[in-house]
């Protein structure tokens, strides 16, 4: 049996050690969960009711948080938050630098798939000519990097088809169309691509079939309203 006295000791000691063990661990455990609180945050929307000042102080301060974290399983949740601000803000292109250091941490395919949503979709906001161009061909690198951490990914083709298009390189984009209809032949936005891809380049009656598979198979999904909408405002170019 341990006598008393040799266990006080002990239990001091034990509690010392601790203290010292948690007060190295601090700083990175409370900005863990600093994190996450502005992740929490974002999902209860209250940034619906700030202001775009409020939006750009917001940013300032996560970069300055940001600016202070070294580990990268830390950083990450920053990264996202900054990343829904810009998009709050409408700054696409912001957002797509962003989601492109994010990237390079995780090195995950969705990342980068994500970098080049934000960077097509400033492509596709802006009146200047160069900008978009130069925008929609850092999408096409960042869905050309995702594709080859997830090589046949159908999503990431037809992403990287629709970039094609808009940068006129329609025989790039018509061989990743016909690769992703080759192995998926139901694929939704495949299809409609295919159309919108036939209705360009002059050959409206091959879009038909696209464009009407595309329709059926969006009944009741995402696509469904884009799709009749597209091919309600295109009806005479397609059918005449």
């Amino acid at each position: 049996m341990v006598h008393r006295y040799v266990l006080f000791p002990l239990i001091f000691f034990l509690l010392v050690l601790l203290l010292i063990v948690l007060g190295m661990d601090y700083k990175s455990r409370n900005v863990t969960e600093a994190a996450g609180g502005y992740e929490k945050n974002f999902k209860n929307e209250t940034l619906k009711t700030e202001d775009k000042e409020a939006l750009e102080h917001r940013i300032k301060h996560l970069k300055s948080v940001l600016d202070t974290l070294e580990k990268p399983r830390v950083r990450m949740p920053y990264y996202g938050e900054i990343i829904r601000v810009y998009v709050q803000l409408e700054q696409y292109d912001k957002a797509g630098r962003v989601a492109l250091k994010r990237a390079r941490l995780s090195e995950q395919a969705s990342d980068w798939k994500e970098s080049g949503d934000y960077f097509f979709e400033a492509a596709t906001r802006t009146d200047s000519e160069d900008f978009r161009k130069d925008t929609a061909r850092k999408a096409k690198s960042m869905y050309i990097t995702a594709l080859e951490i997830k090589p046949g990914d159908p999503e990431i083709k037809t992403d990287l088809a629709v970039v094609y298009m808009s940068l006129l390189e329609p025989e790039e984009s018509f061989l990743l169309l016909e690769n992703v209809l080759m192995n998926n032949p139901d694929h939704i936005r495949a299809n409609f691509n295919m159309g919108v891809l036939m209705l360009q380049i002059g050959r409206a009656s091959e879009a038909i079939p696209f464009f009407e598979h595309a329709r059926d198979r969006s009944v009741h999904t995402e696509w469904e309203e884009s799709i009749r909408t597209y091919l309600d405002v295109h009806h005479h170019d397609i059918y005449h």
